[in-house]
């Protein structure tokens, strides 16, 4: 097989040009579950905790199965998750019906043991709606505990696969589905959001005085303490969204993946040169290819995100490198 042109770049698609840049401490949290693997990729290395949940398939590669029966997961308390400005979090999620329509349903959220769970940042499922909430870090008047918030009602079709963000940046919330911004809701001054050391949850409030537990998968579960554009969070959406995933699967392999020294390339495109960025989006090197191997041996152990590109399309992959 001859190649022409292979051009690697980030996977998470984030336009560097456009907004507020994306920096190494920005990514607060990543949790991509690729390999069966719990690990946060971002550079803080988050201690994990499965409580019960399973491996499935994800958007890319691997994700979370959640049952709705004491299935959740625990990140350790860190005071990098103590969030107190800016917030984004953002995750894929495959639908399945709650077993309550009445019940606050949580993707992510860091919860404190106030008053039978308070959160003071997270992103709930409830009923046909879509909800995010910060606490602020100073309530009005003499009220012990308040919440910023605002909801929107979407349409979740079963087993389908979502793209659900949620921004706060000390004065709007924002949702996302699939790219697109669907709720807004603007409080008018500026605050900060209140900090409590406590673990971040994912699949459940472990306070809450009844928790439920949510049904569905979730995969790519990505915090930041900014608040993402809405160019960043369309690209975000266009690296894994299901057209482009099942497009790279079928059209371009690559393997082993993890890789520990060299990378084969199985395609039937034409392509000539490789970039490689890191998970923070810093151009590594361009390298020509000149055979279906690439060596990364001269790559720390990580994650990093390759774009294959022809004339018309580019082709967006991962690769994990482990010794």
């Amino acid at each position: 097989m001859s190649f022409s042109k292979l051009f690697f770049c980030l996977a998470l698609l984030i336009n560097l040009s456009v907004g507020a840049q994306i920096s190494g401490p920005n990514l607060i949290l990543h949790l991509s579950f690729d390999g069966n693997s719990l690990n946060d990729t971002s550079t803080y290395n988050h201690n994990v905790i499965n409580h019960q949940t399973t491996f499935t398939s994800g958007i890319n590669d691997s994700g979370v199965l959640f049952g709705g029966t004491n299935q959740y997961i625990e990140v350790s308390h860190s005071s990098n998750l103590e969030i107190s400005n800016e917030v984004t979090m953002s995750m894929w999620y495959q639908h399945k019906t709650q077993n309550n329509s009445g019940a606050f349903y949580s993707l992510v959220e860091q919860s404190a043991d106030e008053d039978g769970g308070h959160s003071r940042y997270g992103m709930w499922l409830f009923g046909n709606q879509l909800w995010i909430c910060i606490e602020p870090d100073s309530c009005p008047g003499s009220t012990r505990l308040c919440q910023r918030c605002t909801s929107e009602a979407v349409t979740l079709t079963e087993d389908e696969w979502y793209h659900i963000v949620g921004t706060y940046n000390r004065q709007i919330l924002k949702i996302y589905l699939n790219g697109q911004e669907i709720a807004e809701q603007d409080f008018g001054s500026s605050t900060g959001i209140s900090v409590r050391s406590y673990p971040l949850t994912i699949g459940t409030d472990i306070y809450d005085f009844n928790p439920v537990y949510l049904k569905g998968t979730l995969d790519e579960i990505q915090l930041y303490d900014v608040a993402l554009t809405q160019a960043q969070i369309t690209q975000l959406y266009n690296a894994f969204n299901t057209a482009s995933v099942n497009d790279i699967n079928l059209r371009v392999k690559l393997f082993p993946n993890p890789a520990t020294s060299n990378v084969n390339i199985q395609t039937n495109l034409r392509f000539k040169e490789v970039a490689i960025f890191n998970l923070q989006g810093q151009l590594l090197s361009v390298l020509p290819v000149v055979s279906e191997t690439i060596n990364v041996s001269s790559l720390n152990e990580g994650v990093y995100f390759l774009r294959f590109k022809d004339n018309i399309v580019s082709y967006n992959k991962r690769l994990v490198v482990s010794r």
